[in-house]
């Protein structure tokens, strides 16, 4: 079937993230702004959640697409059986490791934001400059990284599906 496809395997690779990632965005957005504006967070809070909703999905969607097709599994008797499988579960798992990776690289930025006391609510001129340098840093190394692997899952995946359409080459001489 992906023979037949008119935009060959790196062109099915990205059409299949886009339609996952797309919705995806959408749902995780509205869910990341709508909590923050409930919690009455900072416009600070509420931007930084955006934009790691933004980057995490596109890292998320990517790994689905990678685990689906190294963790494949045609013998499922539906598809709500997949997720409790094993390539579902290693999934789920590496995930939530990434997330937590990205999350923990700006704690200590997001810890200096609140000692300082803006977090709780007193003025904006009273953190340092170099507190703003520093987290709009750690948020650019972490969407730098999740940039990063997501093209690295998005090659990996195609290489990946090459591989199972062509089969293992054998040296014949």
């Amino acid at each position: 079937m992906i023979h037949s496809s008119p935009t060959g395997l790196p062109g099915y690779i990205r059409i299949k993230f886009w339609s996952n990632f797309i919705p995806l965005l959408l749902i995780s957005e509205v869910l990341a702004a709508v909590s923050s504006l409930l919690l009455k967070s900072s416009i600070l809070l509420l931007s930084v959640a955006v934009v790691d909703t933004f980057f995490l999905t596109m890292v998320i969607a990517a790994m689905s697409l990678y685990f689906g097709i190294i963790y494949v599994n045609f013998s499922a008797e539906s598809f709500t059986r997949m997720p409790s499988g094993f390539g579902g579960m290693v999934f789920m798992i590496a995930s939530m490791i990434f997330a937590g990776a990205i999350l923990l690289l700006q704690s200590h930025a997001f810890w200096l934001y609140f000692r300082d006391g803006v977090g709780w609510g007193l003025s904006v001129a009273a953190i340092s400059w170099k507190h703003y340098v520093y987290l709009a840093t750690m948020i650019g190394l972490s969407g730098t990284i999740c940039l990063k692997s997501t093209g690295a899952f998005l090659s990996a995946a195609t290489a990946r599906i090459s591989y199972l359409e062509e089969g293992p080459q054998v040296d014949q001489s």
